[in-house]
């Protein structure tokens, strides 16, 4: 356990998500050009990705 050993650490996973909003002045989570958002129901991934590339 990190904190246990005296650590502290913070999750910075969506904030390029967050400043992409607070660029574009977002008053509410939108969808991103060529990103995929989890917080926004209409991700763009499935308008731009085709499923068939990423089968092995």
């Amino acid at each position: 356990m990190i904190a246990g050993n005296g650590f502290q650490v913070i999750d910075i996973g969506h904030l390029d998500v967050a400043y992409q909003w607070y660029l574009m002045q977002a008053k509410k989570k939108t969808p991103l050009e060529n990103r995929t958002v989890n917080e926004v129901g209409d991700s763009q991934f499935n308008k731009i990705a085709n499923y068939n590339q990423f089968k092995i």
